[in-house]
């Protein structure tokens, strides 16, 4: 490995979080199996997915 990847710092947690806006709420919490009570289909965008014509990838619904 490089010396520069070294220098770079590290995201890497121990566990596994969720982030979703329901009913007006942002839930920040670690991923739980109590998690399935939550109506997740209802939730709404965190953030916006951008797309452009010749885009590789598409993120968000199809």
């Amino acid at each position: 490995m490089s010396r520069a990847l070294h220098s770079l710092p590290s995201n890497v947690t121990e566990t596994v979080r969720v982030l979703a806006r329901l009913d007006g709420r942002l839930l920040n919490v670690e991923a739980s199996r109590s998690l399935t009570a939550e109506p997740f289909e209802n939730a709404l965008p965190i953030r916006e997915f951008f797309a452009w014509p010749g885009k590789r990838n598409y993120e968000g619904l199809w």
